[in-house]
């Protein structure tokens, strides 16, 4: 039997460990605080890792920032 233990739930508030930017230009810096929106129920196994994707909202000058 295969237990699945969650340590983020949806609400969690995080901060970025690095700053970092995808293909379309968006940056998020490191210190950056996000809330967990959503979480994938779809999780993937690599190296005896469990990860899972997540929808993550930064608000930075009264402007949101949704991540997937």
């Amino acid at each position: 039997m295969e237990c699945l233990i969650i340590f983020l739930n949806v609400g969690d508030v995080i901060v970025t460990q690095v700053t970092w930017a995808n293909q379309t230009g968006n940056i998020q810096f490191k210190g950056s605080f996000g809330t967990i929106v959503s979480i994938s129920t779809n999780i993937e196994a690599y190296a005896g890792l469990h990860f899972a994707d997540a929808e993550v909202r930064f608000m930075s000058n009264d402007r949101e920032k949704l991540y997937k």
